[in-house]
C-alpha cells in the first residue's frame, strides 16, 4: 500500500470483483473485511492522488462487495467521482490533459472525451454494483464550505470537493489528511516525517489501520 503500483490496485479491486461475483456472493466469514476495507481506503487515496477515477470508479465498489458501512474515505471519494461526472456528464479518465486559455465548451468536451472510455465503463460497473447489492453511498452533507486548510494531497479533482465540504465533514477525513502527508515522506525517503506522521495518527487513533501498520514497519526494518 505504501508505494503500491496502478497494477498493484487494480489487482485487488478485480479480486474483490471476480471472488464475489460483483458482490453476488458474500465472502466468506472468515474473511478480514477491515483490511480489506482499509487498503480499500489506502488505494482511494493513491487515486485521488493521482487523479485516476478510473482506479476510483472500481475501488468503490468494496463497501457493496464486502456488505461494509461507507467510511468518510470512501464517501468522500464517491462524491469527488460523482461531483466530476455531473460536472462533464460522464467520468474523464487519467491524464487529463491541461486546459487551454480561454477553452469554450466544446473544446472541453473534446479535450476530455479521449479519455473516458475504460472509466466512464468502470463508473458505470461500480453503480452496478452498489445498487445490486443495496449499499449505496450516503448523500453529501451540505452546509457552508469549511476552511481547514487542504491536505498535503496532489491531483486537482478532490480539492474542489474539498473545498466545497462543510467543515465538519473535513475534520472527519483525517485518515486521508495523513494518508497523502505518508505519500509525500514515502516519496522523501523521509524517516523522520513518517514517523511524525503516525504519531499523528495514533493522536487519532488510527495506527491500527494497514496503511499505518506497513509504515510502522518500514520505520522498524530501517531501525535494525
Amino acid at each position: 500500500m505504501l508505494e503500491a503500483t496502478t497494477e498493484d490496485a487494480y489487482a485487488f479491486t478485480h479480486a474483490l470483483v471476480y471472488a464475489t461475483d460483483f458482490g453476488r456472493i458474500p465472502l466468506p466469514e472468515s474473511i478480514d473485511r477491515n483490511t480489506l476495507v482499509g487498503i480499500a481506503e489506502a488505494i482511494a487515496v493513491k487515486a485521488l492522488d493521482e487523479d485516476d477515477l478510473d482506479v476510483l470508479a472500481e475501488v468503490l465498489m468494496a463497501p457493496a462487495i464486502l456488505r461494509w458501512k461507507w467510511t468518510p474515505t470512501l464517501s468522500f471519494a464517491w462524491n469527488v467521482l460523482e461531483r466530476v461526472s455531473n460536472e462533464f456528464g460522464f467520468v474523464p479518465g487519467p491524464g487529463l490533459p491541461a486546459p487551454e486559455t480561454n477553452e469554450t465548451r466544446t473544446k472541453t468536451v473534446r479535450r476530455v472525451l479521449g479519455t473516458t472510455y475504460h472509466t466512464s465503463f468502470a463508473a458505470g460497473l461500480c453503480c452496478a454494483a452498489l445498487v445490486s447489492c443495496n449499499n449505496l453511498p450516503l448523500k453529501g452533507e451540505g452546509g457552508q464550505p469549511g476552511n481547514l486548510k487542504a491536505p498535503m494531497g496532489k491531483g486537482a479533482m478532490w480539492k474542489v470537493s474539498w473545498d466545497q465540504s462543510p467543515r465538519h465533514v473535513q475534520e472527519k477525513l483525517r485518515f486521508v489528511t495523513h494518508a497523502f502527508s505518508l505519500r509525500r515522506a514515502i516519496e522523501n525517503v523521509d524517516l523522520v516525517l513518517i514517523r511524525d506522521i503516525l504519531k499523528s495518527a495514533a493522536q487519532d487513533q488510527l495506527l491500527e489501520h494497514p496503511l499505518f501498520i506497513q509504515a510502522l514497519e518500514l520505520l522498524e526494518r530501517a531501525s535494525s
